[in-house]
């Protein structure tokens, strides 16, 4: 029972940081991505924001089985689209499961995690943004989808 509210906690808290670090409620998110997005054949729409800037977001778009758009897009303070990045449409297999902006010691510039999978291999992806263009650093590709969730080992 501890062992469960524990966990519960630690996932609202960390959704509610998620919520705070944005000026932005997630319908008016909604609202700016689908207008920007509106010449992209598309079905759904995922915003995840960014903790180191609370104008950062990751938008992902889906328009068919298992293919997605994902892309980093900066808004200026009234909401507008200032730049969007796009994540190699070639290099992400599949469906992606995850995506976050993660901070690791030694980085100035922010890094992305991906995890994404197709036909029963997974893959972790890990992009850095830097003068507005995404650069891949890292690729793991298992089949057994906990190593994923596990410290990779440099190599």
């Amino acid at each position: 029972m501890k062992m469960m509210i524990t966990i519960s906690f630690l996932i609202i808290s960390s959704y509610w940081s998620t919520i705070v670090a944005s000026p932005y409620t997630h319908e008016k998110l909604t609202h700016i991505f689908e207008g920007y997005f509106k010449n992209i054949n598309h079905y759904g729409i995922h915003i995840t924001a960014c903790k180191i800037d609370p104008n950062l977001f990751v938008v992902g778009l889906e328009w068919g089985a298992a293919r997605q758009k994902l892309s980093v897009v900066k808004l200026d303070d009234q909401g507008q689209v200032l730049w969007e990045s796009k994540f190699r449409h070639d290099e992400l297999p599949g469906y992606i499961s995850s995506v976050k902006q993660i901070s690791v010691k030694g980085f100035s510039n922010p890094l992305f995690e991906v995890i994404a999978g197709e036909r029963g291999i997974y893959f972790y992806y890990l992009y850095e943004l830097e003068d507005q263009k995404l650069k891949k650093i890292k690729l793991h590709k298992t089949s057994d989808p906990i190593a994923l969730y596990r410290p990779l080992s440099p190599k």
